[in-house]
């Protein structure tokens, strides 16, 4: 963000609902996930997601590390997420851990990593970790809570809004980036990139130095869904994403009130928008994910060894085929995440 555009720190708008008061949710007002995600999301009414997250935890006493790791590793455990043995990119720190998935083989979730004095700690959450994040009725309240021990600074946080009407696509993107509504009322307009690949077209604006930048991009063509889908042409992501400094830091309401700062960011682009799109919901996305990549491999299957299943079922029961075929990978396992699994069982 340019300073011409806005000078301090980043603040958000009031045009979007408020949040409610009540950030401690426990499991007495557990409901279905098929509607959206976590109920603090449903109950405000939050259409953003937090897909991305850097932050570091700058301790208030060193002798707190330990501590203030292990609350970090207990929460992410409860999340299916594990502290692998192995050893992340660690530029500006001395030691680190990479983060994978329980229920996933080899997902990465990100990164835990701080210098050898160990005064602080940066935490790096991926997209996938984040999804496993809004589906779970705690949210990032456990992490907020650290702000006991240690100062939180955000290094970079992304902000995603979906709409599935194919109203708001990239043809509207490029005619509202005409019109000026990405334009700050002072100062020069931010560059553009247009992109197109196998995976559909995108749009970057803002430069990369930039302390906020957008990212619209046809989200049902990157999944790869049917194209035969409504969702396939109609669904793209419009994703925010910022980067913390240090004469504009990003408040910690970032993750309470994440539509605010979302329409702060390009009020004229996405005030209207953000009231006429339906919630992002994260249990949409992933099975639609999962459904691409299972319907390919059923077919792939039944290509492949269809007739040698017909074979083995005249003398073996459905139940036997799979116990004799079915195998774990040794890379990437598709999978529902296990919260998915145990709503459905739930509702069944």
């Amino acid at each position: 963000m340019d300073n011409k555009i806005i000078k301090g720190a980043l603040t958000p708008t009031d045009s979007t609902n408020k949040v409610s008061k009540n950030n401690t949710l426990t499991g007495l007002y557990k409901e279905s996930l098929t509607k959206t995600d976590c109920l603090f999301l449903v109950n405000n009414n939050i259409k953003t997601r937090i897909d991305y997250v850097t932050i570091n935890l700058v301790l208030v006493c060193k002798g707190q590390f330990d501590e203030v790791m292990q609350k970090l590793k207990d929460w992410l455990k409860s999340l299916l997420i594990k502290v692998s043995q192995f050893k992340p990119k660690l530029k500006h720190f001395d030691d680190g851990q990479l983060l994978h998935s329980y229920d996933v083989v080899k997902q990465n979730c990100g990164a835990i990593k701080w210098p050898n004095n160990k005064t602080s700690i940066r935490l790096e959450l991926t997209g996938f970790a984040c999804e496993l994040i809004n589906l779970d009725d705690r949210y990032f309240f456990p992490l907020l809570q650290l702000d006991k021990f240690a100062k939180l600074d955000i290094r970079r946080i992304d902000l995603a809004l979906d709409d599935l009407s194919g109203k708001y696509n990239i043809r509207h993107v490029q005619k509202s980036f005409s019109k000026g509504d990405y334009s700050p009322k002072s100062g020069t307009a931010p560059t553009r990139r247009d992109l197109k690949s196998n995976e559909g077209r995108t749009i970057y604006i803002g430069a990369n130095s930039s302390h906020k930048k957008m990212a619209i991009y046809e989200k049902g063509k990157q999944l790869k869904l049917p194209v035969d889908e409504t969702l396939y042409k109609d669904w793209t992501r419009h994703e925010l994403r910022l980067q913390g400094k240090r004469t504009q830091p990003i408040p910690l309401d970032i993750f309470t009130a994440p539509d605010s700062y979302f329409v702060a960011a390009y009020p004229r682009a996405y005030s209207r928008m953000l009231k006429r799109v339906e919630p992002r919901a994260i249990v949409r996305e992933v099975k639609a994910r999962c459904k691409v990549t299972l319907d390919k491999r059923l077919a792939h299957l039944r290509n492949q060894y269809g007739p040698t299943i017909i074979l083995a079922n005249q003398t073996m029961t459905e139940t036997e085929i799979i116990r004799r075929i079915a195998r774990a990978s040794k890379s990437y396992q598709p999978s529902l995440p296990i919260a998915l699994l145990q709503e459905q069982r739930a509702i069944s």
